[in-house]
């Protein structure tokens, strides 16, 4: 016979005099595990990373904890994020800290350039046949960052090259490169492009 184990549990977070030092509790409402302490306090589970942490950009790597998080709520002190814009915010802030991709782009190459989506890409710069500006909406930390790329066209059954031949702009703001077929410049259907930093 199988056996259920169930942690205390309620609606809302638990308060020190209703935990003994490491039991569990879970707040139903929110899904947030809760412990005590030994020193007689009651914290979250997951790493104590706060969303005050992210927005203040003091987050370092390790578990979100997004306890606090209810999109319904004005902003405050335990809960800085009203909006979902909010929270993109403080995952932005979450990754710098982290080194995770600080910009990518999906986008037709051909006729009028035309993003489909993108992440701190606020638009790209058609500088002529296969050769494009991508320009990011909040600047990256510095011009040192990496960037992967990929560019195709059903038209070919081969790849198209993605590279930054000839003058190489590489800025905190924006970075140009190029698509190649052959060896030439080519103005391809589907780029794809992500700066880590």
């Amino acid at each position: 016979m199988a056996n259920t184990i169930r942690h205390k549990r309620g609606t809302t977070t638990p308060s020190a005099g209703s935990l003994v030092t490491g039991e569990i509790a879970i707040n139903t409402a929110s899904g947030v595990a809760y412990t005590k302490t030994d020193a007689g306090t009651v914290v979250a589970l997951g790493g104590g990373i706060s969303l005050a942490d992210l927005g203040n950009g003091n987050a370092t790597a390790g578990a979100l904890v997004l306890d606090a998080l209810d999109n319904s709520n004005a902003p405050s002190a335990t809960n800085p994020f009203a909006t979902e814009g909010d929270l993109n915010s403080a995952v932005t802030a979450f990754s710098a800290q982290i080194g995770a991709c600080r910009a990518w782009v999906n986008f037709n190459g051909t006729g009028t350039v035309a993003i489909r989506a993108a992440l701190n890409v606020s638009s790209i710069t058609d500088n002529g046949v296969g050769s494009y500006t991508v320009n990011f909406t909040s600047a990256l930390a510095d011009a040192n960052y990496a960037v992967s790329g990929f560019a195709g066209d059903a038209a070919f059954s081969v790849g198209i090259t993605v590279s930054t031949f000839g003058t190489v702009t590489q800025t905190a703001s924006a970075f140009r490169f190029n698509t190649t077929y052959g060896g030439t410049g080519y103005d391809t259907t589907h780029i794809h492009a992500a700066f880590f930093r």
